[in-house]
């Protein structure tokens, strides 16, 4: 810099050599023009490579970007960009803010965070194109670069799976297809997030996006044609769609139309009619199969309709016919089907008339192998008498002309198998067949018909299952029964029940009853003998045995016991005996062998009981038995409960003895004892004291107790003692007793079993006894008799029911809180409320009316809540809100109401009432700007908002679409929250409640792109519900006049030519009246200030200084920054005009 600047002397001293106009004239260009390349040193750049993230749309820079590929050797800062060459269109647009950069673009500093590559939908790879950078001076680098931008491949995107659970294919006009759900979760490739968006289709083809389908899961409209839906999986550039979803939509089938045959041949039960043509079918998926159906008659009403087999073509030519008969063509297209109109046919009406015959008044044998019946006897026919008779050994035929008969009558011969005969009648081209009627046969007779047993019941039992055996002979057909019942063995009806089987089960009988099997064949039929069955009540009488009782023995370890001798029993049955033993009193076996009258028992070694059962029928009568005790050790089982605490002059709870274990039958002696040291000194207890528990009487000191038992020529028996201790009077505590696990929800529940209800274990300083008790209503309470334990197990309950536990000390009884099992088996219904209202503001509703409800118990308890927005925070509603109707207080604001009814085990909400109110509310908005004194190129704007009343405003918001010459920059209130849509502009102040007379306000900057007029505008709205009167003050308008931000540097002045012609005489700078905060210092070569001034105005010509080169700095303040511009300036005086 040093050897420029010496060649800058030389040259500036060479110019003052120079004599001559011209000549000088040329040096001094040469002098400017020098002084600019020496000025500054070039910046160095490299490349800039930028690599964006899988599935980006939008790769942005920042200054950091360019600031690591940029060397200036001044230590300049970056001052601005070139771009010298673009992406390809196929891969990328590379833009500014929102505007597209175009070749030669030169984008600022503070611009760079704003430049963004936009990848093109499919690209990956690296795009290059060519820029520069140049520094603060504007010295762009002397060799350009390129900047490279990689887009990497999309991600992987598996497991879109979605499906619906409702039909896919449809044959109405139009369809409500099911939701559309989710079958897995979507994985996406490093957990990023993703996006759904649910598109649509016609043709499975062209796909388009639907407006807000957005969500996990899809559920369609109504659709009125074929639509396909799929759901794509979105992570920036990159998706996934998932396998469609079809919901066919197929046209009802139409123009299923038949036709009646032309033409018949035939006539009465032959008529066989031509061909049905059906028409061809439209509609459905165009594919078409067919199914004819008949019933018989001629009423469609009646039909019963059956398909004809091989009747599935379009047209259909029926069989002859031989009765009325309905057809119908059944076509199926896809999943639609469609049934034509019935067409009626109908034999054609024969000539003949009365064709009938009658068989014989024998006409069957059973049990021979040859019959020779009577004539069969024919009527007059009418419209023909050419009578042919046919003969056939089955009733479907075939048949055969019988020879020779031709008359009205026929007169069979012998025959030895059953045959089926008719006659046939031929006229006018039409035969008429009478019914065919069978003279029968059957070899062998009907036997084996046979039933058992009679039987002995109580009154109102079910007897056993009669059997019957399987029958033979008859005609070889199927056999077939029925059973029969009678009170007398004389007069028979039909058995009740299943009375059709080979078997019969009777059903529970009050009276003797006979029954009887009667056995069908063919002709044949056979009738069984009968069977009684008894009812009454079964006596077993003089059941005694000898000895009976107790029999004890003391200090022995083993017994013969004597024969034990039973008295003859009686009975209205037969019976039998069965002696029976048990070593406890309660469990007896039966003695294997042990049948007779009497019964000698063996050797025992331990207490044996015996007994005889007499068993008669289904009846046992055991009588009382004997039973030996043996007691080796004398007596034992002598125990008595249990140790106690009470406070003093309490009366202790009763001591409790144990049944001696050698007491069965027996009768012991007792004497309670007591003792004040539990040692010595035992005495004999007060009062009754000789009985097997014993009842102390109220203490004042600790006293120890004992029993002492007697019996016959047994040691005497002493049990362990038992202390009652006196203690401090500690009342009971924790007598808490806690819901059984099953009772959770029993509305529409008749019964319930509830598992036990725990109590738990109470604190008390004396011994405490357990009570429950039971309550229908809550108030009136019963003892449950021996509900006596810490817990309860209430039992099957068919009604509402509360339980108590009383816990019992000597001087205190403890009631636990009450717990009601309530049960309602009608659920509750008829829980309505009404109804919507609307209201002015500040005004009382109408009361709201209750519907009186349905089920529970039939007692109902109300809880009238209220909601801001009636689906959550519902609290109870003021005043009166716990009768059938409520009547809401004075309204400001919307509300919501609902009635909850409890009644029993039940509980039902309503649905909620709207009471919408009406405010009267006047927003006035005023939005005004000006210049920034904190961001460059900004714009502060205040806006605010007073509400003019009469009432309070409620969902207040302020809305404020931004120019697209202004950028959102930041914002700031007390008031409310904000938010910007960076892709709509738009920027949203949510204030909610605004009071009557009441203002915000709320500061937001923006950032201008370029220096000009900009015109914005704010808008306010209120709840939809309120009413404004003046919506003219609802939006203001705030227009920021042109306005300079700073001075382009690029259009600094560097030379002036003050020689009084009007042009370029002083140092102007453009647009420096917008600046008017300004400093002006000039310096000549040397660095010496030659003229300063503040608040410059454009009207300096170099006065008093010679020509040549100078340097001039510029500071102007724009909002509250000041900016600084430097610049070379050179005055020459008479060598330019202008």
């Amino acid at each position: 810099m040093m050897q420029l600047f010496t060649v800058w002397q030389a040259c500036f001293m060479g110019f003052k050599r120079v004599n001559k106009p011209n000549q000088r004239t040329i040096l001094t260009l040469l002098l400017v023009l020098f002084a600019k390349l020496c000025s500054a040193t070039a910046p160095v750049i490299t490349d800039l490579n930028k690599t964006g993230q899988p599935c980006e749309t939008a790769i942005k820079f920042s200054i950091n970007d360019f600031s690591s590929v940029f060397t200036d050797a001044d230590g300049d800062a970056i001052g601005k960009i070139k771009i010298l060459s673009l992406p390809a269109a196929t891969e990328g647009v590379l833009k500014v803010v929102s505007t597209p950069v175009t070749v030669g673009m030169e984008i600022s500093a503070n611009l760079l965070d704003k430049l963004t590559f936009n990848v093109t939908s499919g690209f990956t790879g690296t795009s290059t194109f060519g820029f520069n950078i140049a520094d603060a001076g504007g010295a762009y680098a002397t060799i350009t670069k390129n900047i490279k931008v990689t887009v990497p491949d999309g991600l992987s995107i598996t497991n879109n799976v979605v499906a619906t659970a409702g039909a896919t294919s449809n044959c109405q006009d139009y369809f409500d297809p099911a939701p559309i759900t989710e079958s897995s979760a979507p994985v996406v490739q490093g957990g990023l997030p993703f996006n759904y968006q649910w598109q649509q289709s016609t043709d499975n083809v062209t796909y388009t996006d639907i407006s807000g389908a957005t969500a996990k899961d899809y559920d369609p409209p109504v659709i009125y044609n074929t639509t396909y839906y799929r759901r794509k999986i979105l992570v920036g550039f990159c998706y996934n769609s998932s396998i469609e979803v079809a919901i066919i939509m197929y046209p009802p089938i139409a123009n299923n139309g038949i036709h009646a045959p032309t033409s018949y041949t035939g006539c009465g039960s032959n008529t066989d009619y031509s061909a049905i043509n059906g028409d061809l079918p439209s509609g459905g998926n165009g594919t078409y199969t067919y199914q004819w159906e008949s019933s018989p008659g001629s009423n469609p009403a009646n039909a019963v309709w059956s398909v004809i087999p091989g009747a599935v073509s379009k047209n259909f030519d029926p069989d002859a016919i031989s009765g009325p008969t309905l057809l119908r063509r059944k076509v199926v297209s896809g999943q639609c089907f469609d049934y034509s109109s019935p067409l009626p046919l109908s034999p054609t009406s024969s000539s003949v008339t009365n064709n009938s015959f009658v068989l014989p008044q024998v006409n069957a044998v059973c049990g021979g192998t040859g019959f020779n019946p009577d004539p069969l006897m024919g009527t007059v026919a009418g419209g023909s008498q050419n009578y042919q008779w046919q003969q056939s050994y089955s009733s479907n035929g075939p048949w055969t002309n019988i020879p020779g008969e031709t008359g009205k009558d026929f007169n069979p011969p012998f025959i030895t198998q059953t045959t089926f005969y008719r006659r046939s009648i031929y006229a006018n081209g039409c035969t008429d067949n009478s019914l065919p009627q069978a003279i029968t046969i059957a070899p062998l007779a009907l036997t084996n018909n046979s039933i058992a047993a009679d039987q002995f019941i109580s009154t109102g039992k079910i007897p056993a299952l009669i059997t019957g055996t399987q029958p033979s002979g008859g005609d070889g057909s199927n056999y077939s029964y029925l059973w029969e019942q009678s009170t007398n063995g004389s007069t028979w009806t039909s058995a009740t029940g299943a009375a059709n089987g080979k078997d019969y089960q009777p059903e529970a009988l009050s009276a003797t009853t006979y029954f009887r099997r009667n056995v069908y064949c063919g002709q044949c039929n056979s009738v069984s003998e009968n069977v009684i069955i008894t009812v009454g009540t079964v006596t077993i009488t003089n059941n005694t045995i000898s000895p009976n009782g107790v029999t004890e023995t003391c200090g022995m370890t083993s017994l013969d016991p004597p024969l034990i001798t039973g008295a003859v029993a009686s009975s209205n049955l037969s019976f039998t005996y069965q002696w029976q033993q048990s070593t406890d009193g309660t469990t007896w076996q039966n003695i294997t062998g042990a049948t007779a009258k009497d019964y000698d028992p063996g050797i025992i070694t331990q207490t044996t009981s015996y007994r005889r059962q007499v068993i008669a029928g289904a009846v046992k009568d055991a009588n009382n038995g004997i039973a030996y005790v043996l007691n080796p050790k004398g007596i034992g089982g002598n125990t008595v409960t249990a140790d106690q605490s009470i406070v003093a002059n309490a009366t202790p709870s009763l001591l409790l003895g144990s049944d001696p274990s050698t007491a069965v039958g027996q009768t012991f002696q007792y004497t309670w004892e007591k003792s004040t040291d539990g040692v010595n000194n035992w005495v004999t207890a007060d009062g009754a004291s000789n009985t097997k528990n014993y009842q102390p009487p109220a203490l004042t000191v600790t006293t120890y107790y004992r029993r002492k038992v007697k019996l016959g020529t047994c040691p005497e028996s002493i049990s362990e003692k038992v202390k009652i201790t006196i203690s401090a009077n500690v009342p009971i505590s924790n007598n808490i007793i806690d819901p059984p696990t099953n009772i959770a929800n029993l509305c529409g529940v008749a019964s319930i079993d509830p598992s036990p209800i725990p109590g738990r274990l109470p604190s008390a300083s004396a011994t405490f006894t357990y009570q429950w008790e039971q309550s229908n209503d809550g108030t009136n309470w019963i003892t449950i008799p021996g509900a006596t334990d810490q817990n309860y197990d209430p039992g099957l309950l068919t009604k509402s029911t509360y339980f108590q536990r009383k816990v019992i000390t000597s001087t205190e009884t403890n009631i636990s809180n009450k717990l009601a099992i309530l049960i309602s088996p009608v659920p509750l219904s008829s829980n309505t409320v009404t109804t919507n209202q609307d209201i002015d503001y500040g005004k009382a509703p109408f009361p709201l009316a209750g519907s009186l409800p349905v089920g529970g118990d039939g007692n109902y308890a109300y809880m009238w809540e209220q909601s801001a927005n009636g689906k959550n925070n519902w609290t109870a509603a003021p005043d009166n809100n716990t009768s059938r109707n409520y009547q809401p207080p004075t309204l400001t604001s919307t509300t919501f109401y609902r009635r909850t009814v409890v009644s029993g085990a039940c509980k039902s909400i309503s649905d909620s009432v709207k009471i919408k109110v009406t405010a009267i509310v006047d927003l006035d908005l005023a939005k005004t700007a000006k210049l920034s004194e904190s961001v460059d190129n900004g714009i502060d704007y205040s806006i605010k908002v007073l509400n003019k009343g009469p009432q309070d405003a409620d969902s207040v918001i302020v809305r404020d679409t931004l120019a697209t010459n202004i950028k959102y920059y930041a914002a700031s209130t007390n008031n409310g929250t904000f938010t910007y849509d960076e892709t709509t502009h738009v920027f949203t102040w949510t204030i909610g409640k605004l009071n009557n007379a009441e203002t915000k306000v709320l500061k937001l900057i923006v950032e201008a792109f370029a220096s000009e007029t900009i015109t914005n505008k704010a808008s306010v709205t209120g709840k939809t519900s309120d009413i404004d009167p003046d919506k003219s003050n609802n939006q203001s308008t705030a227009v920021f006049p042109f306005v300079v931000f700073a001075i382009n540097a690029k259009t600094l002045p560097n030379m002036i030519t003050p020689n009084g012609d009007g042009k370029n005489d002083f140092l102007k700078f453009p647009q420096m009246d917008a600046f008017t905060d300004n400093e002006l210092s000039v310096f000549d070569r040397w660095g010496n200030k030659v003229y300063s001034v503040k608040g410059y105005q454009n009207n300096w010509n170099g006065t008093g200084l010679s020509e040549g080169t100078y340097f001039y700095v510029l500071k102007v303040r724009v909002g509250g920054k000041i900016h600084q511009f430097k610049e070379y300036l050179t005055i020459v005086r008479n060598r330019f005009n202008g």
